[in-house]
């Protein structure tokens, strides 16, 4: 799907299918880090018996959360990226189907084209979906840290566990598009769809 190839022929060039390969990873390492801040958040919810301050989960938050912090960074830039170097190869490809006068080979390049196009913009259209979950996640993480800063977790709260319970849902709702993500990246998988790698 997204920065599948290029056409320049220059060694720079991504080898065919290596835009998918680079992009379940960025997924991969994204739904790593999410999935422990909601770990983290979990254990932030469980009664602190001990009634000691900090909360004994806090400094586990703060490493997962931290390590989030830099992973959504650099996942964004190199998904924005990949996507971006996608849609060039696919406005390149269009125009030379402009250019193919043999009609039935055009009409079999055209359905090739559209088919993998397809996939490419189920691509673009979940990882939309990821950002517009991921963006407001992270910006309530930065809030609630911040508030912790100036009160301490309560012992046994009801509002804390309801914003608690409300952010895990969250990060939960994000692990699930991150999720989608890579099941469209299956379904674009040079190895499941031959035609894919040869064409790209």
């Amino acid at each position: 799907a997204g920065g599948c190839a290029s056409s320049s022929g220059g060694s720079s060039a991504p080898k065919p299918g290596s835009g998918i390969a680079e992009y379940r990873k960025v997924a991969r390492e994204a739904h790593r880090s999410v999935a422990a801040t909601v770990k983290s958040l979990e254990a932030l919810a469980q009664p602190d018996l001990q009634t000691s301050t900090p909360h004994p989960a806090l400094a586990g938050f703060d490493r997962a959360f931290g390590r989030l912090e830099l992973t959504s960074v650099k996942a964004r830039a190199r998904a924005e990226a990949i996507i971006a170097r996608g849609q060039a190869y696919f406005d390149e490809w269009k125009e030379q189907l402009g250019g193919i006068t043999n009609q039935p080979a055009a009409a079999t390049a055209a359905k090739r084209y559209d088919r993998l196009f397809e996939h490419f913009g189920r691509v673009r259209q979940r990882s939309g979906e990821v950002r517009d979950e991921f963006r407001p996640f992270m910006t309530q993480l930065r809030e609630f840290r911040a508030r912790l800063d100036k009160t301490p977790i309560p012992a046994d709260g009801e509002a804390f566990r309801k914003e608690l319970d409300g952010l895990t849902a969250h990060g939960r709702r994000v692990l699930q598009t991150l999720e989608s993500v890579s099941t469209a990246l299956d379904d674009a998988d040079p190895n499941k769809q031959k035609a894919f790698i040869e064409s790209i």
